[in-house]
């Protein structure tokens, strides 16, 4: 411990610098939220596309740009790999589920435009009256 003597009494140098860390910390995280995310894989892991050779890639990718040895050239390369295993695995994905819902289609045509169908929504949620109202008041 590191005791700086004040005026009054000593203070505790560690401790007030652990609180005026852990201050900044906060201020930062109210004003910059997005600071204080957790790095991770992007969001879209949650995509049923992203499967495991993408999450594999992204891993060695991160391993590669966290070495402290690693060249620029090998971290572009590892960038360069993970950004075609990922483009590859969502347009694989994507080509079966077309097949799929072709194939869904062409079974039961009728059943499937049900299911599929989308319903037309308004897009704007102000009412026509409501809107005519507001600009004639401007």
């Amino acid at each position: 411990m590191h005791y700086v003597p004040l005026l009054w009494q000593d203070a505790d140098v560690d401790a007030l610098s652990t609180t005026l860390a852990e201050c900044a910390k906060t201020a930062a995280c109210e004003t910059t939220p997005q600071a204080c995310e957790r790095r991770g894989p992007p969001a879209r892991k949650s995509e049923p596309w992203y499967v495991q050779s993408c999450k594999d890639a992204y891993q060695h990718k991160k391993h590669v740009s966290q070495c402290p040895q690693s060249t620029v050239e090998q971290i572009k390369v590892a960038q360069t790999r993970h950004d075609s295993v990922t483009s590859t695995a969502k347009q694989i994905w994507m080509q079966r589920r077309h097949a799929e819902l072709v194939e869904k289609s062409n079974k039961n045509s009728r059943h499937f435009w049900k299911v599929y169908r989308t319903k037309k929504r308004d897009s704007c949620l102000v009412s026509l009256p409501e809107q005519k109202e507001a600009f004639q008041t401007l």
